[in-house]
């Protein structure tokens, strides 16, 4: 295994990369530019996707790429049933990875509302893992995020999932670049680069169908239509849901949506916002101590700053 140190001047983030053998395939720039225009048009609307879900499959014995497959579809489909029960706007982005120590996991983020939700969703992904395991299964699941929205946290989790990608994917040319250097996939990423293992999965990245292609190409994200209609939200008001910050949106004249990566941007401030770039580029302590929500941020310890 070799380590190659790399320092890109171009990147506001100021890392160092940890450059191992290569294999499989990583995520490219199509698979990563999909999953962006779909995190930014969730936040368009007032959905941060906060919250983060990681289903090891080797804890449950599925080795198989596709009882993987199969055991992924089975818990996204009883989770969208979940939170349509709750009328809930489904919105999440998925990615595929294999570990060297854990194997074959997936990692999904998704918008909770407001604060009534997040202690009942933590409990019903262990009663989910208790039903399709039969048993027990420890460590098999995991629930990380805060205890309310937080918009900065959106983009941390969105980037935690690009970080088995093509690190020799140029996404900027030198020449058309302000500072005369290629810009590549990795300086988008503020996760220390990780090799891809063998993930058989055909999608290795991608989102909800109501942050898709289709949805975005109508302007309004599937599954907000009954925002619209009249009622009561005093009940939803009470429960931590942000009404105001979805249905005035909604009620604008809808039109397609294009992300900023489609229309070109590479500069990180502007993919992902002053506050996350500020916080991400400080010291993680310092940077962390007026957060007074209840954030798991194990994962902090692989960003090389």
């Amino acid at each position: 295994m070799s380590a190659i140190e790399v320092s890109r001047r171009a990147n506001p983030f100021e890392l160092r990369y940890a450059v191992a053998e290569a294999a499989s395939r990583p995520i490219g720039e199509a698979e990563f530019a999909s999953a962006y225009a779909a995190a930014e048009f969730a936040l368009e609307f007032g959905m941060p996707m906060d919250t983060s879900v990681t289903v090891v499959w080797s804890m449950f014995g599925i080795t198989d790429t596709a009882e993987v497959q199969a055991a992924f579809m089975s818990f996204r489909k009883c989770m969208r049933d979940w939170l349509q029960r709750r009328a809930i706007p489904i919105a999440h982005v998925f990615a595929h990875e294999h570990g060297p120590i854990v194997g074959l996991h997936t990692h999904i983020i998704l918008y909770l509302p407001g604060t009534f939700y997040r202690a009942e969703f933590r409990r019903w992904v262990q009663a989910w893992v208790q039903r399709f395991a039969g048993r027990h299964v420890p460590r098999a699941a995991r629930v990380t995020g805060p205890k309310t929205e937080t918009n900065w946290l959106h983009w941390l989790n969105f980037c935690y999932l690009q970080k088995q990608h093509d690190r020799a994917c140029v996404v900027q040319s030198a020449r058309n670049a302000s500072d005369g250097r290629d810009t590549l996939l990795s300086d988008l990423i503020p996760f220390a680069w990780q090799t891809s293992g063998p993930v058989g999965i055909e999608q290795r990245v991608g989102a909800s169908r109501s942050l898709g292609p289709d949805r975005r190409s109508v302007g309004t994200p599937g599954g907000l239509d009954y925002l619209l209609r009249q009622r009561d939200d005093r009940p939803l008001r009470l429960m931590g849901f942000n009404c105001g910050s979805v249905a005035p949106v909604l009620l604008r004249t809808a039109k397609p949506f294009r992300s900023k990566y489609e229309d070109g941007v590479r500069d990180v401030r502007a993919l992902y916002g002053d506050e996350f770039v500020r916080r991400i580029t400080g010291k993680p302590s310092a940077a962390l101590n007026d957060v007074e929500n209840d954030v798991d941020l194990a994962w902090l310890d692989h960003l090389k700053i």
